[in-house]
């Protein structure tokens, strides 16, 4: 279960940087085709780059360059969090104490777009060192985003038209899509797992059909309590 994915991509990409300029070998590997004056001067961008990240159309200053984290969509996917992962309760348990194994979990499964905008100055190749130089790290913690519960991840990029109203005229930017799944779980602490409700201890309720199935400690139905 996972939620504040857009807060992990920020840690990840601020890491990121700071691993690149430590070992700056997987750019080598990466943009082997480039020519050795290209790939220097991309080196250098990485050394004296130092990168703000920002999210949404930030309005404040930002220090440039800069990449701005903006959600493009977000919708629920149909799908039920018991059919995504095995750990899903399907009851509670009544006339016990809250034990974490018992909590009904709730929780559905989203479709999300995040769009890496990558801002930079004049000359405009900088702005794609700073795209490339994103989607290798994107890459390069692919492990990492998965463990974090990113799922299905897909990435994409473009240009964008000139923004004049809301982006300065001197700055090139370029986006990053980054397309995933997730699973939003959550746990109802309001419940009071300790009141019986008029069940006897040990009697367990889960939602089946519309209808609520109510089991003895055997697994045989009982009738419920009359209110």
């Amino acid at each position: 279960m996972s939620a504040g994915l857009d807060l992990v991509i920020e840690d990840t990409l601020l890491k990121g940087f700071e691993k690149l300029k430590a070992d700056p070998r997987p750019l080598d590997i990466t943009f082997t085709h480039l020519s050795a004056d290209r790939l220097a001067e991309m080196k250098e961008y990485l050394d004296n780059l130092e990168i703000d990240i920002v999210f949404q159309d930030n309005k404040g200053d930002v220090t440039i360059p800069t990449i701005a984290i903006v959600m493009a969509d977000d919708p629920e996917n149909q799908a039920y969090l018991g059919d995504e992962i095995g750990e899903f309760e399907d009851d509670a348990v009544y006339g016990t104490p809250a034990d974490p194994e018992d909590i009904h979990m709730q929780g559905r499964e989203y479709a999300s777009t995040f769009t890496l905008m990558c801002y930079d100055k004049e000359p405009s190749r900088r702005v794609i060192f700073l795209y490339n130089l994103t989607k290798l790290i994107m890459h390069l913690e692919l492990r990492s985003l998965m463990r974090a519960g990113f799922k299905d991840l897909i990435m994409n990029g473009s240009d964008f038209h000139p923004f004049p109203e809301t982006v300065p005229e001197y700055l090139y930017y370029r986006g990053l899509n980054v397309n995933f799944k997730y699973v939003f779980g959550f746990v109802d602490v309001s419940a009071d797992l300790t009141d019986t409700g008029g069940y006897k201890l040990g009697e367990r309720t889960y939602e089946y059909g519309g209808y609520n199935i109510i089991e003895d400690q055997d697994g045989e139905q009982v009738v419920p309590p009359e209110e």
